[in-house]
């Protein structure tokens, strides 16, 4: 077996362990013990899932699973750390990995829109899609920013973060 074909074995298990394990903790308690191993299980997976999309997108050049894969982990990785950040608005503070998530994402965001816009103007559609994740990359970014300095307005606004 082939590098590639290995790594596209190992994307697709884990991608549907995750899309099971996710799909399966909507119907347990949250909070509750089974809804907290399973999602376990799912930010595993959904990671490693990531990671495998990376190097896919690097061995054979895959303009969308580079996005898609970058997205996930940003996803995943604030998902799951704003269960720790129920507190924002109390003088809690945010830890470098969400830091480290939120500006990674910036970075990228500024560069999905510069990008799509450089391949908008050489006629290529995929810069359409560049632009709107970078677009909804940097809106994440400047929610995530206003929560981290406890401006959030809404109730359980890490509960939101969370499930998105």
């Amino acid at each position: 077996m082939n590098p590639y074909s290995l790594f596209l074995a190992l994307h697709i298990f884990f991608g549907s362990i995750g899309l099971f394990s996710g799909s399966l903790n909507l119907f347990f308690k949250k909070g509750g013990k089974r809804h907290l191993r399973v999602g376990r299980i799912f930010v595993f997976s959904m990671i490693a899932t990531s990671i495998f999309a990376l190097i896919l997108s690097i061995l054979k050049f895959n303009f969308f699973l580079l996005i898609i894969g970058i997205f996930t982990i940003y996803l995943v990785g604030t998902g799951q750390r704003y269960l720790f950040l129920k507190k924002l608005n109390q003088d809690e503070k945010p830890k470098l990995i969400d830091w480290i998530l939120t500006g990674g994402m910036g970075v990228v965001g500024i560069v999905f829109m510069g990008w799509g816009i450089f391949l908008l103007f050489n006629e290529k559609s995929m810069g359409w899609a560049l632009l709107l994740f970078g677009l909804i990359g940097l809106l994440s970014v400047r929610k995530d920013i206003e929560n981290y300095n406890g401006k959030s307005k809404k109730r359980q606004y890490w509960l939101r973060a969370h499930i998105a």
